[in-house]
């Protein structure tokens, strides 16, 4: 619980998305809530030693609702950051009987909603640069996988910087890692109005690293000022466009003046 709290410290999000919590839901909301008070959250519970989902998010975004089916758990309302309103998917994908669970989600058509993020332990990579490791073999899915996302209009929003979200934890030639957690989005969000990017965090949670996921709108106001970059000195266009807008900035005040 500790390792969360540094977590949400760090990165300070407005939702949060835990799969495997490996505890009953009334667990799962107690403990969450001592780290987020102020906090809603949405729950479902785990099976033995293993599954468990929640939700969490700040009610400062917006008020959202939940529901829940045999796919994870669904958040949908309107964010503040965004024009939009959203449904964002909490997802642990299975190990076993990956086909069945997918197909199920494709027959429902909620992957196709405009809407739609999908986030979480997908248990899923769709190249072979998703795995890292002696045996670095391709998915035999990600025909499959790619053909549905594609189909459907989501898009993985894929790191900068590539790495694994997953290890085995063995060592040497033992050692397997893999990028089996992401965040996909419906192509709406891709088409200019709206800027996304995602990173991964390493923490001591779990086998699985943190991935993180920022979503605005492409009106929103950055809360940095303008940086200056040298650089663009060494380019003439840039030189001249800053001199004609200046000749016509004091051309305006002169006209002003008298």
């Amino acid at each position: 619980m500790l390792a969360l709290k540094d977590l949400i410290v760090l990165v300070k999000p407005d939702v949060v998305l835990l799969q495997e919590t490996m505890v009953d839901h009334v667990h799962e909301k107690d403990y969450f809530l001592k780290i987020c008070p102020t906090w809603s959250c949405a729950t479902i519970d785990s099976v033995g030693n293993s599954g468990g989902l929640l939700s969490g998010w700040n009610p400062c975004i917006g008020q959202l609702e939940t529901f829940q089916s045999a796919l994870g758990i669904f958040l949908e309302g309107r964010v503040s950051s965004l024009p939009d309103s959203v449904t964002l998917l909490n997802c642990d994908g299975p190990y076993k009987e990956r086909l069945s669970f997918w197909q199920l989600a494709e027959n429902t058509g909620v992957l196709e909603e405009e809407s739609l993020i999908v986030g979480g332990d997908l248990n899923l990579t769709l190249s072979t640069r998703e795995v890292w490791g002696v045996i670095s073999r391709l998915d035999p899915l990600a025909d499959y996988f790619f053909g549905l996302f594609d189909a459907v209009g989501l898009v993985d929003v894929i790191p900068k910087q590539l790495g694994p979200t997953w290890r085995n934890g063995r060592v040497g030639g033992d050692g397997v890692s893999k990028r089996l957690d992401r965040f996909l989005i419906n192509n709406h969000f891709n088409e200019g109005k709206f800027r996304s990017k995602s990173w991964t965090i390493n923490s001591l949670i779990s086998d699985h690293n943190s991935i993180c996921l920022q979503l605005e709108s492409s009106n929103f106001v950055s809360k940095y000022p303008f940086k200056f970059n040298h650089a663009w000195l060494k380019e003439d266009d840039f030189v001249e466009l800053v001199r004609s807008f200046w000749l016509n900035y004091e051309s305006y005040n002169d006209m002003s003046a008298t």
